[in-house]
Formats: structure tokens, sequence, C-alpha cells
């Protein structure tokens, strides 16, 4: 082999790049950085490591409880391990429930469970009993849907983004904030099958793809699209 003269003084690479990267190996993966969420009543710090850590700033109550994602009574201000959401990628809680995205695309939900929007109570079972499914103070996976990157909650109601950019919503609805349409109607075995205020269940925004980001205020829905688009649903008393 005959080496340049540049190449015998450095100043040119013996092989190409791509093969100089094969042989060095595959680059080292990026660390995760360390997250901070806050939710009502306190904040929850994600290690890089997946450990889940949370303390809150108020009086030691019963939603401090529900907080924390056990039942253990806890002193404010002090940060507390939760192993139950040893895993998870992003937290958000607002209103009435908080909810983990793990890493294998499941949905964590405690807190209370009224307006269904814990998304746990099955339509058979809302069928049968006429109520949401009992709140719930320990982590609990929601109802089985496509896998899940991101969540966000409203006052009472959650937005969730799969990992191929449909939505899933679920929780009240009376302000359209679902984005579903029509409420749908339930069949009770109890009484005269009818529209309820909210959905407990979740159910795929119709006409919505190729999503990218989500949010999720008080009482309406956003949706970031791939070509850059805003969708956006819900209550516009005041043009959000």
């Amino acid at each position: 082999m005959i080496l340049s003269r540049r190449a015998v003084l450095g100043l040119m690479p013996l092989m190409p790049a791509a093969l100089r990267a094969a042989a060095q190996g595959p680059a080292p993966a990026p660390a995760r950085a360390r997250r901070i969420v806050e939710a009502v009543g306190g904040y929850y710090m994600i290690e890089p490591d997946g450990r889940v850590r949370v303390w809150t700033t108020g009086p030691n109550t019963k939603g401090t409880t529900i907080l924390l994602g056990d039942d253990r009574i806890v002193p404010p201000y002090v940060a507390h391990e939760l192993p139950a959401l040893k895993g998870a990628i992003t937290i958000s809680g607002h209103g009435e429930g908080t909810f983990a995205v793990m890493a294998d695309g499941r949905v964590l939900a405690w807190g209370s469970n009224a307006n269904g929007m814990l998304g746990i109570t099955p339509r058979a079972e809302l069928e049968t009993t006429a109520q949401p499914h009992a709140p719930g103070p320990m982590p609990t996976a929601t109802l089985t849907v496509p896998r899940i990157v991101d969540v966000a909650a409203g006052a009472k109601h959650v937005v969730a983004l799969t990992a191929d950019g449909t939505v899933y919503t679920w929780g009240n609805g009376q302000l359209g904030q679902l984005g579903v349409g029509a409420l749908p109607v339930i069949n009770f075995k109890t009484r005269t099958p009818e529209a309820m205020a909210y959905v407990p269940f979740p159910v795929q925004v119709p006409g919505l793809d190729g999503v990218t980001a989500i949010a999720a205020g008080n009482n309406f829905s956003l949706a970031l699209r791939t070509d850059g688009t805003v969708k956006a649903w819900g209550e516009n008393a005041y043009g959000q």
C-alpha cells in the first residue's frame, strides 16, 4: 500500500469516517437528564436511572397521600422515593388525578376517579354499575391502549399521545374537551340508555393523526402535528 504524502503527515485519514466510527464501536447513548414535574400540591423528580421522588408543599392531607401514589403518611417538604413509579418517563397531575407514562408505554393513574378521570373503568362495568371505578390511592394501569409516549391532564380530563401519533382522551367531556364529538351513549342495565357527562375509558380522537405533542388546559386540549399546525378543542369562553 502506497500512502500519499498528506496521509503520512497525518493530514488525511487512512479510512473513511464511517469505517472509523464502526471500528470504534457504537457511540454511548446520551444520558437522561433529571426532570422535575409540578403537580397539584407538590413536585415529582424523575432521576436519570428512572427512579421517582416526590415532595409535597403543604400540610399532610388526603390529597397529599394521593399525590404520593401510595398510602404512606409522610411529612411535607421532604423528598420521598416512589418504587412503584420507577421507570416513569413523564408525569402529569392536575385536578383530580395524577398520571405517569412508563417506559413500556403503560399509563399508571392514581387519585380521585370522579368524572372517570383515571381511565380504569371498562365500558361493561359502567353499564352495570352506572358509576366509575373506585378511586385509586395506588398507581393503577389505565385500560389498555396502544403504546403511550406522553400524557397531559386537564382539570377533569386527560389527553394521551401514542407512539404512532394518534390521540386518546377520557374524563369529563361536557365542554367538548375530549374531542370525540357527541359523548357515547351508555346502555345502562339499571336505567334508560343515555350519554353521560364523562367517559371513564380511553377513546380515540377521530380524524386526528400525525401528532407529535399534546397539552391540556382546564377544559380544553391542544395537539401539535408533524406539519406544524396546531389543533384545539374544548371550551372557548376566553378564546383559548
